[in-house]
């Protein structure tokens, strides 16, 4: 049986990479008052890639980086730079699945809040294969 694979896993392979490689805490929730700085991953969009070969799914995330910014964007371009590192590592998936693409899209923003929090939002897309079609 040919199945998509849940965002759930994706989410958590993401979550996985970010952890092992950058030095901040990563969360797919946060209560109001975590200590800064953090990051945050949450899915935004899953979509059918059409291919007369293969059934592919892209699933695209936001990544949010927060970092305190009353002194100097400093802490927050570190923040970006070292996710943007650690997402140069394939994210791993269950067994019966492929990465195809790991593509960056950009930071889409970076905010300043109004007590001097620096909120970065950095895009990502993951194309994943899980079936080939076949013809009988």
């Amino acid at each position: 049986m040919i199945k998509k694979l849940s965002f759930v896993d994706v989410l958590a392979g993401v979550l996985d990479v970010l952890r092992q490689h950058t030095d901040y805490d990563v969360y797919d929730h946060f209560p109001k008052d975590t200590e800064l700085p953090f990051i945050h991953v949450e899915i935004v969009g899953q979509t059918t890639v059409p291919s007369k070969t293969m059934w592919k799914e892209d699933y695209q995330l936001f990544i949010h980086g927060w970092a305190e910014g009353s002194e100097s964007s400093v802490p927050i371009f570190d923040l970006i730079q070292s996710i943007e590192e650690a997402m140069t590592v394939e994210v791993s998936l269950p067994e019966g699945y492929e990465l195809l693409i790991q593509r960056p899209l950009g930071v889409q923003q970076i905010l300043k809040d109004e007590d001097d929090v620096r909120h970065t939002i950095i895009g990502y897309s993951l194309q994943i294969l899980y079936g080939y079609k076949t013809k009988f």
